[in-house]
């Protein structure tokens, strides 16, 4: 399981990177698809992985700082753009 950022209409968005339980493809899935309960579904062997409450939270712990740490920057970034 790994995070990649992805440029998506100007916009770095955090997509965690799961391994399927099938085939052992990498799953794709937006960090904000993480936050709901429908399952992940492979589109190498179309295996659905479903995700319980605990490997959420476990997920989300492992890459809280590199989460936290991009959103200050995006905020940062924002500011700037405001004029004085």
């Amino acid at each position: 399981m790994k995070l990649e950022f992805k440029n998506i209409a100007d916009r770095e968005e955090p997509f965690f990177l799961l391994d399927c339980l099938g085939c052992g493809e990498e799953i794709s899935v937006p960090e904000r698809d993480m936050k709901t309960t429908k399952p992940v579904e492979c589109g190498q062997c179309s295996h659905i992985r479903y995700l319980s409450y605990r490997e959420y939270t476990l997920i989300t712990d492992r890459f809280a700082a590199q989460l936290l740490m991009r959103a200050g920057l995006r905020a940062r970034a924002s500011r700037r753009d405001i004029p004085a």
